[in-house]
C-alpha cells in the first residue's frame, strides 16, 4: 500500500476562517431562540410550542442548521484540501444562505425560508460536495477521463 503525502496550502487558511464563521451564525442563531423562548414563554428543554408559531420558526431555523453542519463542515474540509479558495468561497455561500434562511423564517414563517435553503444546497453543498469527490480523486490520482 502506498503512502500519500497530503500538503495543505497556505490558502487553506481561508477554508478555516471559513469554518470558524459557523460559530457566529450559530451564536446569532442561539440567541435568537433565547429571546424567542422569553417572548413566547417556552422554557428549556422544551422544543416546540403548541401557542406559537413564530417561536417555531425560529427554533427551527436553529434547528436545520444544526442539521446542515455534518453536510457542511465535512465538504468544506475535504474540498478544501485540493481547491481551498473555491471551497472557501462556497463556504461563505452556505453562511450568506444560512442568514437569508433564518432571516427568511424569522420574519416571514416557514414559506420564506425556501431561498435560504436552495441556495445553500445548490450554491454550496453541492459544489463542496464535488469538490470533496475532485479532491479524493487526486489523492487516489483517478484520471476522470479514463471513465467518461
Amino acid at each position: 500500500m502506498d503512502n500519500v503525502t497530503i500538503q495543505i496550502p497556505k490558502e487553506y487558511g481561508w477554508v478555516i476562517l471559513v469554518a470558524t464563521m459557523t460559530f457566529f451564525i450559530n451564536l446569532f442563531q442561539t440567541i435568537m431562540i433565547g429571546r424567542a423562548r422569553k417572548k413566547y414563554n417556552v422554557p428549556v428543554p422544551i422544543m416546540w410550542s403548541d401557542e406559537s408559531e413564530e417561536f417555531n420558526c425560529t427554533q427551527r431555523a436553529h434547528q436545520n442548521t444544526l442539521e446542515q453542519l455534518p453536510f457542511f463542515l465535512p465538504s468544506l474540509a475535504f474540498g478544501g484540501l485540493g481547491y481551498p479558495v473555491y471551497a472557501a468561497s462556497f463556504g461563505l455561500v452556505f453562511l450568506v444562505a444560512r442568514v437569508f434562511y433564518s432571516l427568511g423564517y424569522y420574519l416571514g414563517g416557514a414559506k420564506w425560508r425556501s431561498p435560504g435553503f436552495i441556495l445553500g444546497y445548490v450554491g454550496a453543498i453541492v459544489p463542496l460536495t464535488c469538490l470533496s469527490v475532485a479532491t479524493a480523486g487526486k489523492l487516489l490520482e483517478v484520471e476522470l477521463n479514463y471513465y467518461l
